[in-house]
């Protein structure tokens, strides 16, 4: 099991960040240098509306600007319950209807565009597709397409023919794996509008690291799943621990890589639920929005959603040892020893 120690500990392929800095409003941290903008960082179109907080901070020459993200709200809960409803009828459709119809209330609606296509992300992973179909689309295509006939018309009622379906049920299977032409699931639970606003919180937070140079976490309490993770993945960084307690972990961002940012943006964007199980946690994150150097921050009690709880033991044997421990100290009593 990997543990971090009193000392830095550089954990990843290679890091070039600098030590750890102080907690403050006005901290200016280290951070790798400028290597370029990657292939996938997101964009302005990922993000939430953004609120300035606390002005600005500098960065050698330039200003950095300071802003929190924007957390839905009940104020959202109208257009959010017409946007579930969207997808709730939408099952057993076509996902290009569904397209077509989240479309036109996006126009309809006077929401912010972000915060709608955030939601809208979240619930196209929460309401997936399948393949509604009489025939395998590939058996369609191959006994179609190997059927000798004068005619198209020909070829289509012997293929339909052997394969015991009407011709327009072998229409319909011939383009039915497209992700267009997929017909809408259910998901494996009833989405509620609760939920619902957490897990764009979440997507919210996640896009921003996508585009993000530099992160610094503070963790302390339920900590060994976030060093677990970031262990794991392969993040690059910088762990210590911290002087008041809990640990202090520096993490390159996308922007400071040079190839395969997509993956390691998916990554780092996958430490973002597991801090909801740290009783104390800071997350501070540089990032670029449309060519602008802004920072953020995220703390406890931020509205996101979690990851399933993390377990308590690394492995069976870990588990076992403390039950067998449990059971060995059962009523042994240390003397208290006495002062004369």
């Amino acid at each position: 099991m990997w543990m971090p120690h009193n000392n830095p500990r550089v954990f990843g392929a290679r890091s070039n960040l600098s030590a750890p800095t102080n907690w403050g409003a006005s901290t200016n941290w280290g951070e790798p240098g400028d290597s370029g903008e990657p292939g996938d960082s997101g964009g302005p179109g990922d993000l939430g509306e953004l609120d300035v907080f606390g002005g600005s901070g500098t960065d050698g020459d330039r200003e950095v600007r300071e802003f929190t993200p924007r957390f839905l709200s009940d104020g959202d809960r109208p257009w959010l319950r017409r946007l579930l409803y969207e997808y709730e009828s939408s099952v057993g459709a076509p996902v290009h209807m569904r397209r077509e119809r989240i479309r036109l209330l996006e126009v309809t609606l006077s929401v912010n565009a972000y915060a709608f296509r955030d939601a809208a992300r979240v619930l196209d992973q929460l309401y997936g597709s399948k393949v509604g179909a009489p025939v395998k689309p590939r058996v369609a295509r191959r006994t179609l397409f190997t059927s000798r006939g004068g005619s198209v018309a020909e070829a289509r009622r012997i293929a339909a023919h052997a394969l015991g379906v009407s011709p327009q049920e072998l229409a319909d299977s011939l383009l039915a794996d497209l992700p267009s032409e997929r017909i809408v699931c259910a998901p494996k639970s009833a989405v509620t509008l609760d939920e619902l606003m957490v897990r764009v919180n979440l997507a919210s937070i996640q896009s921003l690291l996508r585009s993000s140079r530099h992160v610094t976490l503070r963790v302390d309490g339920g900590a060994k799943d976030v060093l677990r993770y970031v262990h794991l993945v392969g993040l690059l960084g910088v762990v210590r621990a911290a002087a008041d307690g809990g640990f202090v972990i520096h993490i390159s961002g996308p922007l400071a890589l040079f190839r395969r940012t997509t993956m390691y943006a998916r990554a780092l964007a996958g430490v973002v639920p597991r801090l909801s199980w740290c009783r104390e946690f800071e997350l501070r994150a540089r990032c670029r929005i449309d060519g602008e150097e802004c920072s953020f921050r995220v703390s406890t009690g931020a509205p996101i959603f979690p990851v399933k709880e993390p377990r308590r033991f690394d492995s069976q044997v870990e588990e076992r040892f403390f039950r067998d421990f449990q059971k060995a100290v059962q009523g042994i009593k240390a003397p208290r020893p006495t002062v004369e």
